[in-house]
């Protein structure tokens, strides 16, 4: 072991010792989000039967198959065509990704010796974004180990399954913004980031919700971001 390597795991047991906090960071890939990929999954409705216009498709079916048409011809035309019949869309936007901390150095160091994880940022990334369209909150929610996560579609940030915990959003970003945006906690969200974390193995999902009226909006949603996360804190031995 050269003698630089040896003086630094000396010093780092040492700290830990000591008790000394030990900072950590985490730093997912970077992922995709595409609004033409995730489009024709999302909920497309219609008004009421008695307000449906004249010539408005008769089903979602058709509300669909009209969207389908529109979005082949998206690259050339964002802008929702005239005359066009009235639609309503949810399109709910999910990204999970797992996290393992259990391998990190410092926790190796700390082995047995790990009483709590303080999270001093948990902060989201949009290293390019093309979309045409803002996006509302940004909502963070952390993931127990083994827990399965709902399908983006059938997400209810009111009423979460055990297990899954909104810990916060970030504000919403106007089109074609870049760069780093930071959690804002919700209730009890910083203590119960930091108690997930503590597990070492867990998830963090990134979840938002895009709605869609074609008789407020001319613009169709179009184009896609790169985003990636990263969460830092400090490792708290007993």
């Amino acid at each position: 072991m050269r003698m630089t390597h040896a003086f630094a795991l000396s010093a780092l047991t040492f700290i830990v010792g000591c008790g000394v906090p030990l900072p950590f960071n985490y730093d997912s890939e970077q992922f995709p989000v595409d609004i033409s990929q995730v489009m024709g999954d999302g909920a497309v409705t219609l008004p009421e039967n008695d307000q449906i216009p004249e010539g408005a498709p008769a089903d979602a079916e058709e509300a669909r198959a009209l969207l389908a048409q529109y979005l082949g011809e998206a690259e050339t035309n964002d802008i929702w065509p005239e005359g066009a019949d009235e639609l309503r869309i949810d399109i709910p936007l999910l990204h999970k990704f797992d996290v393992d901390l259990s391998n990190d150095p410092n926790v190796t160091q700390m082995a047995g010796r790990l009483s709590a994880i303080a999270v001093d940022k948990l902060e989201v990334e949009f290293v390019q974004n093309t979309l045409n369209y803002p996006i509302p909150s940004v909502y963070f929610l952390t993931v127990d180990e083994g827990v399965e996560m709902p399908e983006a579609e059938e997400i209810d940030l009111a009423n979460l399954p055990s297990g899954i915990k909104n810990v916060g959003h970030m504000t919403g970003l106007e089109p074609g913004a870049s760069g780093t945006f930071g959690l804002e906690y919700s209730e009890n969200g910083k203590q119960d980031l930091s108690d997930t974390v503590l597990s070492l193995k867990f998830s963090i999902a990134v979840f938002s919700r895009i709605e869609f009226n074609s008789a407020v909006e001319d613009l169709f949603p179009s184009g896609g971001a790169t985003v990636s996360a990263s969460i830092a804190g400090r490792l708290l031995p007993q």
